[in-house]
């Protein structure tokens, strides 16, 4: 479809104006020009993969792989040639799987266009006309009700239900036909639905399954009235050479002039369309070559699905699982809610029709035998003309040369899922030695990922094949991704205009790079007119400046942080270009480390008696992430650290050690369950929030000052940001190497080494083992730095959500709990303040109702949404949200209970929101004096008069 497109909009040429060699050259030279462009994506991409081991299914070897199967196949007798129903699109002029069509739903009148036909038609209704009976000239009449009037010159007879009494004086009388001029049995058939229209059917067998199966069962004839092209070639020559939906208004007209047509009612319905053409689907009798799937499709369901089988299905699958290898004869498929769609798919599939009649393609390796240069109905499958004129000659001629036998090499291809469907067999070798032997050992592959739009396309046919030529099934387990979808959930589509380049957002791309693209698009032919102007609407608005540079670290982590299983998977992309916040701050990071390490640094002996809470806290925190990254690549579980810390671990160390572990199981799992999603999205979490936000900006006045401990904070610093960048590195590869050979040669340089590459990708993943401080944490202090952390985050947003920066508007804040550890950590819990003359003070929460003058919020643990930051973590149990409730309507104060008490000047306030340096409309002002007021009395009567009250 697409070369077709691209020929027309530069030659105006369609592919019957050339001949099949041009057209296969022009088709080689996009083939080229593509894999080019999707080898240079995937390695700009940084994917880890054998770019020598690719494979072309229409490669010369491929090619021959595809006609030892097909040979295989055939001489077995499960690859069979006959006349039947099959999906047609006189578009394409091809067959079409029930799997290539989409099903669009009609649900009113509606005037439609479909390619090659100029005007519109309407659909969305059932005409309804009437035959004569007996004669032409009868005055008795049957109406029949149709969505298809433009067959009516291709009906052969009347149809309804053996039981319909208002029609069952009309069995076995003929109605007239006035088009063809045929008299018209009128049969009984119990498939006809009496409900249906007017409880009468019209049979054109020839253009329908349902009417074709009961013109089998009554030996009717077929009368074909569409040729090739779709147009229509009937007894009635007016009509003509008209496309057969063009044809819909000349049949109503006539009708109507001869006295027939009662006009039509509104009727919704299903309508077949080519997913690839947007063509409408017509069934046609055309000889094709069809697969034979009976114990395969058995055998392929249930080696998926055995879950509540009927006792007859079980019988089924103990017989045919003895041809099967005993080590393959199950398939996981995941997510596992899938396997109700395999089972529902294989219990109505058919026979599989493998041909098609295309420009390119695998050419089928079957020949007709010619008998004095008359077709024969037998056929032969071979490699090469010699090869069939061989076996023709010794199937049919006898055992000497007979020069009266020639064959002819079919000019239908394979449907490209055949060859498609042999990659396992292919990649494996299995084509180079087989015998043909069931034993062979090189399968099942480990695990086979891809889009679960083409599970049945390929995953099923992958299995069915790969059972029937070699008996073991082709991979143990089957990972499904959904769809990558725009932002608003559709599906990234070139005539939509809304795919991303990702080489744009890799490397960027100005205004005039982006609207090329769409330019190449509309004079491709892909997109239309309307589409191309509102793609420039679009672009200019949303990216007047163009897309600046992300890299593609950038791009993979925003990619990664999405939940693959899901069906659809939107990409944002303004999304994606905020990510580069987080490797900006990767940078920073390191850069902060460079710039101190001078002549003065030397390594330091890293005890964990000498570390401070701080120091334990950062490494608790990257032995959690390390836990969970680690799972998520490899299979097996690391060994639990120690539980145990020395007496001389502060509380922060032993809180940090503990959100490691924390963190580790939960990536463990969600590894284990194939959710990369929860791990990427912690490596920034981690580095961010803990290492940058809280470790660094704890010790790096220590570093700055060159106080007597800066040597401890710097080299440890320097440990977790090294071991954190191996961490990071499978998700981020070029930004962690890159700051991994800085830090490594600034490291070298200062302590007067010779500096030796090696690659991130040389060294282990990191691991508690690794270093004696990565074993020993505690949690027994968890709890008080969350608390700690929920509210310096509740001061931060009390002060950004009213505009506060510095200015002396808070005199005094109190925090009310039942804790008495929290006085501790004034310091931490101060350098959130940032307000000159604010004072800080711990209160009893027994004694809140001396403070009833105060703006009373409280503190939710684990709340991370106040800053508007990241996003709370899917690990987040729904103990937190459980606590709250019970905090709210529990008669008693609970111990995590935690209140903050703002003294604001609120006249200051007022006056702060109107300074000119603001630059605040008065609407503004009046929205947030009223969010202000109503915080406080929402926070009154909800905290306040409750915890008054229990107190009381």
């Amino acid at each position: 479809m697409v070369i077709e497109k691209l020929l027309w909009s530069k030659k105006k040429q369609t592919r019957h104006d050339i001949s099949r060699e041009e057209f296969a050259s022009i088709f080689n030279e996009w083939k080229e020009t593509k894999i080019k462009q999707i080898q240079h994506q995937l390695s700009s991409m940084g994917t880890s993969i054998d770019f020598s081991k690719d494979y072309f299914t229409l490669s010369p070897k491929m090619s021959d792989y595809v006609n030892t199967a097909f040979i295989e196949l055939f001489n077995k007798g499960l690859i069979y040639r006959s006349s039947y129903m099959v999906n047609w699109s006189y578009y394409l002029q091809s067959t079409l799987s029930d799997i290539e069509i989409e099903h669009r739903f009609i649900s009113k009148p509606t005037n439609y266009e479909v390619p090659g036909c100029s005007d519109k038609f309407l659909l969305g209704v059932l005409h309804h006309f009437k035959y004569p009976i007996e004669s032409e000239d009868s005055n008795e009449f049957v109406t029949i009700a149709t969505t298809r009037i433009e067959s009516v010159m291709g009906d052969v007879a009347l149809c309804v239900h053996p039981n319909d009494s208002r029609y069952s004086h009309l069995i076995g009388k003929r109605a007239f036909n006035p088009f063809t001029r045929q008299m018209m049995p009128i049969l009984a058939d119990a498939s006809v639905k009496p409900e249906f229209g007017t409880g009468v059917l019209k049979l054109t067998p020839a253009h329908s399954l349902i009417d074709y199966e009961i013109a089998q069962r009554h030996d009717l004839p077929m009368i074909n009235i569409f040729d090739d092209k779709g147009n229509i070639q009937c007894l009635y020559e007016p009509f003509n050479s008209v496309h057969r939906y063009a044809a819909k208004e000349l049949v109503r007209a006539e009708l109507d002039r001869r006295g027939l047509y009662e006009g039509y009612r509104e009727h919704s319905h299903w309508l077949p369309v080519c997913s690839r053409s947007g063509d409408i689907i017509e069934s046609r009798l055309v000889p094709q070559w069809f697969l034979r799937c009976d114990d395969a499709r058995y055998q392929t369901e249930f080696t998926v699905n055995r879950d509540s089988l009927s006792e007859e299905s079980e019988q089924r699958w103990n017989e045919l699982k003895t041809s099967l290898d005993e080590g393959s004869r199950n398939v996981s498929l995941i997510p596992s809610s899938y396997r109700n769609t395999w089972k529902d798919w294989f219990s109505r599939h058919k026979d599989w029709c493998v041909s098609r009649q295309i420009f390119w393609g695998h050419r089928i390796p079957a020949f007709q035998v010619l008998k004095d240069s008359a077709p024969t109905e037998f056929w032969v499958a071979a490699k090469s003309e010699s090869e069939a004129l061989r076996l023709a000659a010794e199937k049919y001629g006898g055992s000497g040369a007979d020069e009266s036998i020639t064959v002819k090499q079919d000019s239908d291809v394979l449907d490209t899922w055949f060859s498609s469907g042999l990659l396992p067999l292919a990649v494996t070798g299995w084509f180079d030695g087989h015998t043909g032997s069931p034993n062979h050992r090189r399968l099942p592959l480990s695990l086979m990922e891809t889009g679960h739009d083409i599970i049945f396309f390929w995953v099923a046919r992958m299995v069915m094949l790969s059972l029937q030529l070699s008996g073991r099934l082709p991979f143990d387990r089957v990972l499904l991704h959904g769809m990558i979808c725009d932002s608003n959930g559709k599906k990234m589509s070139k005539s939509k205009g809304n795919v991303v380049d990702p080489m744009h957002l890799i490397e960027g791309a100005n205004l005039e790079q982006l609207i090329q693209q769409s330019k190449d698009l509309f004079d491709a032919g892909l997109i239309s007119d309307e589409v191309f102007t509102e793609l420039m609407k679009r672009t200019l608005k949303a990216w007047p400046n163009g897309l600046p540079v992300c890299g593609a670290d950038v791009l993979r982590l925003s990619l990664l942080q999405s939940d693959f299983k899901e069906q659809k998977v939107n990409f944002d992309l303004s999304k994606t270009v905020k990510k580069r916040v987080f490797s900006n701050k990767m940078h920073q990071t390191v850069r902060f480390i460079l710039l101190h390490l001078d002549d003065h640094f030397e390594q330091v002996s890293l005890a964990p008696d000498q570390l401070s809470n701080i120091d334990k806290w950062i490494l608790t925190k990257f032995v959690q992430l390390g836990n969970l990254c680690r799972d998520s690549f490899k299979s097996y579980d690391l060994h639990k650290a120690a539980c145990q810390a020395p007496d001389q671990l502060s509380n922060i160390d032993k809180w940090i050690l503990t959100k490691f572990v924390q963190l580790g199981n939960l990536c463990r799992d969600s590894f284990k369950s194939y959710d990369l999603h929860k791990a990427a999205c912690q490596v920034e979490k981690f580095w961010i929030n803990d290492l940058c936000d809280v470790y660094l900006e704890s010790i790096k006045h220590d570093i700055i000052d060159k106080r007597p401990n800066y040597l401890q904070s710097l080299n440890l610093l320097i440990l977790v940001t090294s071991l954190s960048l191996r961490l990071i590195h499978p998700f981020m590869p070029f930004i962690t190497e890159n700051l991994y050979q800085h830090l490594s040669f600034a490291q070298c340089k200062s302590e007067k080494q010779d500096y030796q590459y090696r690659s991130i990708l040389q060294l282990p993943y990191p691991s508690p083992s690794e270093h004696s401080l990565l074993q020993f944490f505690d949690g027994s202090y968890m709890d008080d730095y969350e608390k700690v952390f929920a509210i310096q985050r509740k001061i931060r947003w009390f002060k950004q959500n009213f505009l506060i920066n510095r200015e002396p508007l808070i005199e005094r804040i109190r925090v009310a709990s039942l804790s008495s550890t929290l006085p501790q950590y004034e310091g931490m819990i101060s350098s959130a303040i940032k307000i000159a003359d604010c004072r800080l003070e711990f209160v009893d929460l027994h004694d809140i109702y001396h403070f009833d003058d105060a703006y009373c919020v409280q503190v939710n643990l684990n709340d991370e949404d106040d800053e508007g930051t990241a996003q709370s973590s899917s690990s987040s149990s729904d103990s937190d949200s459980a606590a709250d409730s019970r905090a709210k309507t529990s008669n008693s104060l609970q111990a995590d209970e935690i209140y903050l008490l703002f003294s604001v000047k609120r006249a200051l306030l007022e006056g702060r929101l109107h300074d000119a340096k603001l630059n605040l409309k008065e609407p503004k002002i009046k929205s947030l004096l009223g969010q202000f007021d109503q915080l406080h009395a929402k926070n009154f009567s909800e905290n306040y008069k409750r915890l008054t009250k229990i107190v009381s």
